[in-house]
């Protein structure tokens, strides 16, 4: 019955007794929802009731209702789309630097990673993971303005250059800005994850929890990330050098509380190396 309403794309109406029709069904009304001229289902509406027919303006408003669900589903798919290309080009922006740099290959979907590891262990909600996942994407953006003299240099920076590498939060927060899409909680981690628990950070000096929470968090795989890989200026550090040293730098740079937890999520992690998923299905 149903395929044949959806292979031919017309409402049907049967009553009994009809040879599509099983007991103790009296009488079926069934309209194709249609999308991009093809069937994708069929809303039936059944009666058992002995003698029971659709009154006359039924069949109009069951088709009324198909067209609905049809808008509404591809407005749902459209969404998806929309939300699957959005990830795409966040991720594509945030790994294009690493083609300048390539000592940081790969240090884009590390930390992001990481983040998400942590996020999960803090039991962030999936909005906060959306957040935290395009913040880990685009968190270093601005580099992208830095000249290849500072941002490719090997030895200690001047001051000067120092202070044109601290400039890429705010240019990748102000670049990021300029499109309405990117959730402000996104704009916190790119701008703020250079802060410091102390208040000694950049760009504005925030501390403790002035400082987002999603930056904080962000700050701490960070730092993880850029001590246990190696750069052209050092060979990366084991897992315990870098905690220890992290150790040292809890309640100054970092937020203690949620480095705390991040040392949770390494010790589960003997226990399972499961990779998470780090895209979302739509959003």
């Amino acid at each position: 019955m149903l395929r044949t309403v959806a292979s031919g794309g017309e409402q049907l109406l049967l009553s009994a007794p009809h040879p599509l029709l099983s007991l103790p069904l009296t009488s079926a009304l069934l309209t194709p929802i249609q999308s991009s001229g093809r069937t994708t289902g069929v809303l039936a509406l059944l009666d058992t009731r002995e003698g029971a027919s659709p009154a006359p303006e039924t069949p109009g408003l069951l088709a009324l209702l198909a067209q609905r669900v049809s808008s509404a589903a591809e407005r749902y798919v459209a969404l998806r789309t929309l939300a699957h290309t959005r990830e795409q080009a966040f991720r594509v922006l945030g790994t294009v630097l690493e083609y300048r740099s390539y000592e940081t290959k790969g240090h884009t979907d590390r930390v992001t990673e990481w983040a998400l590891k942590l996020g999960l262990h803090l039991d962030l909600d999936f909005t906060q993971l959306t957040h935290l996942r395009w913040g880990a994407y685009l968190h270093d953006l601005g580099k992208i303005a830095i000249p290849d003299a500072v941002l490719l240099k090997t030895g200690p920076l001047t001051a000067r250059e120092r202070e044109l590498m601290h400039q890429h939060v705010t240019i990748g927060e102000q670049m990021l800005r300029e499109q309405e899409f990117v959730p402000p909680e996104v704009l916190g981690v790119v701008r703020h994850h250079h802060e410091r628990w102390d208040g000694r950070g950049y760009p504005d000096g925030l501390a403790q929890h002035e400082i987002p929470m999603l930056a904080r968090l962000f700050a701490v795989v960070d730092v993880y990330d850029a001590l246990t890989s190696e750069r052209p200026y050092k060979k990366s550090w084991t897992q315990h050098d870098a905690l220890f040293e992290m150790r040292r730098m809890a309640g100054t740079h970092l937020d203690p509380d949620i480095l705390e937890q991040f040392e949770g999520v390494l010790r589960s992690m003997d226990d399972s190396s499961a990779p998470i998923e780090t895209t979302e299905s739509g959003t």
